[in-house]
């Protein structure tokens, strides 16, 4: 699986869209597809976070013998 894409690039990607900024002059700006970017703005309104879904899985259970 890929790497997520850092935090500090998604808080930077959010924050210009909030500002007015069309999805497809920030996808140029940051090289993010704008796909990503919308997927970034549609969770952020429905969750309020935009962060890696990667830290949403469960730990793995680890056995004791």
């Amino acid at each position: 699986m890929a790497s997520p894409y850092p935090i500090e690039l998604r808080t930077g990607v959010i924050d210009k869209t909030e500002s007015g900024m069309k999805i497809v002059e920030v996808s140029r700006l940051f090289n993010v597809h704008r796909e990503t970017i919308a997927s970034w703005i549609k969770r952020c309104k429905e969750t309020g976070d935009y962060s890696s879904k990667q830290h949403l899985s469960k730990a793995r259970e680890i056995k004791r013998y």
